[in-house]
């Protein structure tokens, strides 16, 4: 595949100070001089800038190899979409190239020396995301963009919601990226591997001691079969502890379903309910105000 990872993501809003705190010290992602990394790796999983409202400055996307970033390129050229940045060297020494997609939203595709890291348990009760498990956009137009992501990024349909939902995987994991219908283009969510089912429990309720309620969850997806736990944070990003995500056999993988949207308990099988009013506002978001053709 094409691209094998989200590396991380980018976002601006008028306190990111507040996010990092947020972030940093009670979600328990670890603060560094380029952002806020994970446990896996020393790279930065969320960058966060100022800006006059909540949005969306990239997504930086994992490539197999250079060869991988170059034919990106090549296929956003082919297709005619716009390609900000030619493939080369940035300041922090990754090949990458930049391009906007349909929507006008900015990805990045830069190689990245590592495959996604499996998961593994943490000693009890140090239980920090160690990873970008997914990342969720909302979008207008759902079939148009899955179909441009798998041509331009090489994703394979793992599953649909009814006609709501696409999940997107690049490695073995069920999806690395999701789509959502919605009236507009912004983030949904992003989701972070805690490495164990006991970790997502013991991160929600210690997050709910710190007075922060989930929006949505402890549950369990029908599709991806990952336990969850959203929480908003101080700008309105919507950030989930997850783990458990079903894993394919990469040699035969099975064929892509569509879970029925009529039977409530197909979201969350565990019944424990949908999200919050909050929860769903926060993740349809207001449309992303840094997209550019």
């Amino acid at each position: 595949m094409t691209v094998r990872s989200v590396r991380h993501v980018a976002l601006r809003m008028p306190n990111p100070d507040a996010s990092g705190s947020f972030l940093g010290d009670a979600f328990g992602l670890v603060p560094t001089d380029a952002g806020l990394r994970g446990t896996a790796d020393a790279r930065p999983l969320v960058r966060l800038s100022e800006g006059p409202a909540l949005g969306i400055d990239h997504i930086s996307l994992g490539a197999a190899s250079r060869r991988a970033v170059d034919d990106v390129a090549a296929r956003v050229q082919r297709l005619g979409l716009r390609l900000v940045e030619e493939p080369g060297v940035d300041d922090e020494g990754a090949y990458r190239t930049r391009l906007r997609d349909g929507s006008g939203l900015l990805l990045e595709v830069a190689h990245a020396d590592k495959a996604r890291p499996d998961p593994v348990p943490h000693v009890p009760f140090l239980d920090r995301p160690m990873l970008i498990s997914h990342v969720v956009l909302n979008t207008p137009d759902l079939e148009a963009t899955a179909e441009l992501y798998c041509e331009l990024f090489d994703f394979t349909v793992s599953d649909r919601y009814g006609d709501y939902m696409v999940f997107l995987r690049c490695n073995r994991y069920h999806h690395s990226v999701a789509l959502g219908q919605a009236e507009h283009t912004s983030l949904n969510h992003i989701a972070f591997e805690v490495g164990s089912i006991d970790g997502v429990m013991r991160d929600s309720a210690r997050l709910q001691g710190l007075g922060s309620d989930p929006v949505w969850g402890p549950g369990r997806h029908g599709p991806g079969d990952n336990v969850f736990s959203y929480f908003g944070d101080p700008n309105g990003v919507v950030v989930e502890y997850t783990s458990a995500l079903e894993v394919f056999d990469e040699a035969d993988p099975r064929e892509a379903k569509v879970w029925p949207m009529d039977d409530p308990e197909q979201d969350n099988v565990w019944g424990t309910g949908d999200p919050s009013d909050e929860g769903i506002a926060l993740m349809t978001g207001a449309p992303d105000p840094y997209l550019q053709p």
